[in-house]
């Protein structure tokens, strides 16, 4: 997974990495199979993207929002803050993450 930090124009910062589902879901797998859980073996971990993300797509973090853009546009990670920042004002803004909860619905 590649990461960039830039600098927008109104002088935000922001994280950008890409995120590839495929990826995310053969690591989860193989942290299942080396984790020694409680939870039943009907639980299964995967990572649930609609249609248009199965390809991936980047992530653009600041303090203040989170946005996704795909396609994951090729060599992003060698582009200019300047072309960075053109790229995070067209992406699209992500739904709040929801809080991770272990069995019962209690929090960790």
């Amino acid at each position: 997974m590649a990461h960039r930090q830039y600098r927008d124009e109104k002088d935000v910062v922001w994280q950008v990495w890409d995120i590839h589902p495929m990826e995310v879901e053969r690591q989860l797998r193989a942290d299942e199979k080396r984790a020694v859980t409680e939870r039943s073996p009907e639980t299964r971990m995967r990572m649930a993207v609609s249609g248009e993300l199965v390809g991936g797509w980047l992530c653009f973090e600041s303090s203040r929002e989170r946005r996704r853009l795909w396609p994951i546009p090729t060599g992003w990670e060698y582009l200019s803050d300047a072309e960075l920042t053109l790229l995070g004002s067209s992406a699209v803004s992500a739904p709040e993450r929801k809080p991770r909860s272990d069995q019962g619905g209690q929090r960790r």
